[in-house]
């Protein structure tokens, strides 16, 4: 599974899937696929039965089955595939994604003794000494932890890179990158631009409170 989540430029070449690494990943991924589609056919299975005995899932609260009910409601709005894909990103990509930036956060953190201070201070203002369950409101406050988990995103992104397919022609100052071109956009280095972020080796929370209300949403 280590080498299945690598990437080479091979893998960009039509010819990856005759290589020996590229039969052993479409190997791997029939395993992740046939588990996912095992998942979505269960939950087509209770949806029925519920729907035979005159039950109505007014407030679904699984994925797959607020997909299923899309598909159900709007015939054609979603694809078997296209419905797996989806729930392939939440079962497998989401949990290394966020055990990848929870272990950063907490590096960092464990380096910076002044902002591991103001984030205890923090949490201590919401809950003092109570030990009771986090709430919505008390989420809504947590304004620097906020700013650090978003620092520790910029600075260690746990998505290598973001591979994209041009709708339309693409002018990048003097160059222009015609639709149809596969685009690789790779966030550790977009993430280190000087003019984007100004000493971008830094861990510096602050950088993402009181925000420029003209900067994009996304940066």
């Amino acid at each position: 599974m280590r080498d299945f989540g690598t990437y080479t430029l091979l893998e960009m070449h039509s010819s990856y899937s005759l290589t020996h690494e590229g039969k052993e990943q479409r190997k791997l991924l029939n395993i992740l696929h046939s588990f996912t589609e095992k998942v979505i056919e269960e939950s087509k299975q209770k949806r029925l039965m519920k729907q035979s005995n005159g039950i109505e899932d007014e407030n679904p609260t699984a994925f797959v089955d607020i997909l299923l009910e899309m598909s159900e409601n709007e015939p054609g709005l979603f694809t078997d595939v296209e419905i797996r894909q989806e729930v392939d990103t939440f079962m497998f990509e989401g949990h290394d994604t966020t055990s990848s930036s929870i272990s950063w956060s907490i590096l960092l953190l464990g380096h910076d003794q002044v902002v591991q201070e103001r984030a205890y201070n923090e949490q201590y203002s919401i809950f003092g000494d109570s030990d009771r369950h986090i709430t919505k409101q008390d989420l809504s406050k947590m304004i620097y932890l906020e700013a650090i988990i978003k620092e520790s995103l910029r600075l260690y992104p746990p998505v290598s890179y973001m591979s994209r397919r041009l709708d339309s022609d693409l002018k990048l100052e003097k160059h222009t990158v015609p639709a149809g071109t596969n685009v690789l956009v790779i966030p550790y280095f977009l993430h280190r631009q000087s003019q984007l972020y100004p000493d971008p080796e830094k861990f510096d929370p602050d950088r993402f409170l009181n925000l420029d209300t003209n900067r994009h949403p996304f940066m």
